[in-house]
């Protein structure tokens, strides 16, 4: 009996640790995937809100779920850019689209019926042949620009694995790494011939006792790999196929690791994560973002800054002099000149230009859970939406009501919008 106890009690156990060691998979590629792309003055966010544009010049932040069918329900794992400026995004469980702004969206695979199941969290795009490289749960696609694609492998590692960044060379071969189990995280193949150099890189390159999680890749001008990794960076020299471990314990200029306890989510988990997200500039400046802290790397020294405001910092992407960093409440930081701005992201839906009310004529503002909005001219119609773009509430008027009170749900906080009479004014819902 007591045998039998025993047997269950340890099944019990692996089950739970299996399940964990998923839900912390799980976890992971929400954390690290490709969020940010530039083209023009416009950044482009695959945000916990859906698809977010904000403009460099003029501030103006456009949430563009309805032109891209996207709900609340709905999660953008990754986006890209092209020169033409075209935007590319993945809809977790749903296809990949092209959108151009303000334009038409549309599906550009026609998958298999399996392939709706996958989850892909990374897409690069070939700057010089302008193919699209898509990776995922085991998966890794290569997309032409007729929109036909090729299943390059669906088993990146001896085991269950998702692909998590990726990054090509000046030899047309693309590096990637992917979440790992059993042998260490690294694949590569060449974007020209695809089958015959894929293969997964065996241990005695990166032994798996030195480097557990890698997270990013990228590429110096150079040729040398460089890896985000759970122990710290990684330089992988191709030539002598050996590797150097830098961090806090043994590299000057590199900050502490800081694990800390999520219980944000369905279960509490401390997160193993030093570095987690890479980019490199114009002048070939290396950059490195751990959850807590920006490293820069000029070929010669690591130098890393922060700021009160650096928390759980989901992608970096550089741009000219500035390192864009998104963070996980979906704002930005702007870093230039060795110091960051915090930028709010003001939320508009697509299709509503904001205009300025006119002083003492329109008003809207919030007392005691409801939602007063006034206007002297009268009042044709109102509508609320909350900062997804979400309808909220519509009425139309006839004009006679200079004032309309709408109770608001209980739980709604943030930015709300409100389109009176066509005018936009947002409210704090606090």
């Amino acid at each position: 009996m007591r045998k039998r106890i025993f047997v269950i009690t340890l099944m019990i156990f692996i089950s739970s640790i299996s399940m964990l060691n998923a839900q912390y998979l799980i976890y992971l590629r929400e954390y690290r995937s490709d969020r940010l792309a530039i083209v023009g003055d416009e950044i482009w966010i695959a945000g916990m809100k859906g698809l977010i544009s904000y403009n460099k010049t003029t501030g103006k932040t456009v949430n563009h779920n309805s032109a891209i069918n996207v709900t609340s329900k709905d999660t953008v794992s990754c986006v890209e850019a092209d020169i033409s400026g075209d935007i590319y995004f993945y809809k977790k469980h749903d296809n990949l689209y092209k959108y151009s702004p303000y334009k038409e969206c549309k599906n550009i695979l026609n998958w298999e019926e399996n392939a709706y199941y996958s989850n892909f969290n990374v897409l690069i795009q070939d700057k010089e042949t302008g193919d699209l490289w898509l990776g995922g749960s085991n998966e890794l696609y290569r997309i032409k620009n007729s929109g036909t694609y090729t299943l390059i492998t669906n088993k990146v590692s001896s085991n269950y694995s998702v692909v998590t960044d990726m990054d090509i060379d000046n030899n047309k071969t693309l590096w990637g790494v992917c979440e790992a189990g059993s042998e260490p995280p690294l694949f590569y193949c060449n974007t020209q011939s695809l089958r015959s150099n894929f293969r997964s890189l065996k241990e005695d390159l990166i032994p798996k006792n030195v480097i557990d999680y890698i997270y990013s890749v990228e590429i110096d001008d150079s040729g040398e790999i460089w890896f985000c990794a759970s122990d710290g960076i990684c330089r992988y020299l191709k030539d002598e196929k050996s590797y150097v471990v830098y961090n806090n314990d043994n590299t000057s200029g590199i900050m502490p690791k800081k694990d800390y306890t999520d219980a944000d989510i369905d279960f509490e988990i401390t997160v193993d994560i030093y570095y987690s997200a890479s980019d490199k500039d114009s002048d070939g400046n290396l950059w490195f973002s751990s959850p807590y802290h920006l490293t820069k790397y000029n070929g010669t020294e690591f130098k890393s800054y922060t700021c009160p405001e650096y928390k759980e910092a989901r992608d970096i992407i550089c741009d000219e002099d500035i390192v864009w960093v998104y963070l996980r409440d979906d704002s930005l930081l702007k870093f230039q000149n060795g110091e960051f701005t915090q930028v709010e992201l003001n939320i508009i839906p697509l299709n509503m230009e904001e205009s300025i009310a006119k002083a003492n004529k329109t008003k809207a503002y919030i007392a005691n859970g409801v939602l007063n909005v006034e206007k002297e001219e009268g009042i044709t119609s109102v509508e609320v939406y909350n900062s997804l773009g979400t309808p909220l509430f519509r009425r139309e008027a006839g004009g006679e009501d200079t004032s309309i009170q709408i109770p608001l749900p209980a739980t709604l906080n943030g930015v709300i919008i409100v389109k009176l009479n066509n005018e936009v004014v947002k409210v704090i819902c606090n």
